[in-house]
């Protein structure tokens, strides 16, 4: 028996002056995709927009949703953090399968400072936050998701790390 959808992203796609733009839901101003997947990223279209590859979307979506998830973890387990403290940078390895390329793998890294109290409950959040990913859900079948941490707790670094399963 099919789920029920809990809602419908909606894209509406054109070409133009030799880019793809996705207007995403009601939005005024597009995503603006290359037409080539080996296009590294350009400065601007003739539009004025900025200019990346779909596979680096897709990259920067989970790396955003990964974060984002991390975030509520901590909040609702209440550790205390500075936002300045907290960062996370993502890779995307894009390998050829044939004529096509694919996302053969993303690893994100965060960094994070904590009052030494809250190390446990920051653990926890980090053991189980990819679970509450929507994309890391949608994705990790076919993608390896890898994630590693150096969390400064005091005067302590931590370093943590979750394979792909």
């Amino acid at each position: 028996m099919e789920k029920p959808v809990a809602r419908v992203a909606r894209v509406r796609l054109l070409s133009r002056d030799g880019y793809h733009l996705a207007y995403l839901g009601d939005a005024d101003i597009p995503i603006v995709y290359g037409t080539d997947t080996n296009q590294v990223y350009a400065p601007n279209s003739s539009m004025g927009l900025p200019v990346a590859p779909a596979l680096d979307h897709l990259v920067a979506a989970l790396a955003a949703c990964m974060y984002g998830t991390l975030a509520g973890a901590l909040l609702g387990r209440s550790v205390p953090y500075e936002q300045a403290s907290f960062l996370a940078t993502a890779e995307g390895y894009i390998v050829p399968i044939g004529h096509v390329q694919r996302v053969q793998s993303v690893a994100i890294a965060y960094t994070l400072a904590v009052p030494d109290a809250w190390q446990e409950a920051t653990m926890r959040a980090l053991k189980v936050h990819a679970r509450g990913c929507p994309v890391h859900q949608t994705l990790s079948a076919s993608i390896a998701i890898t994630w590693s941490a150096t969390l400064q707790v005091g005067n302590e670094h931590i370093m943590l790390h979750q394979e792909a399963h």
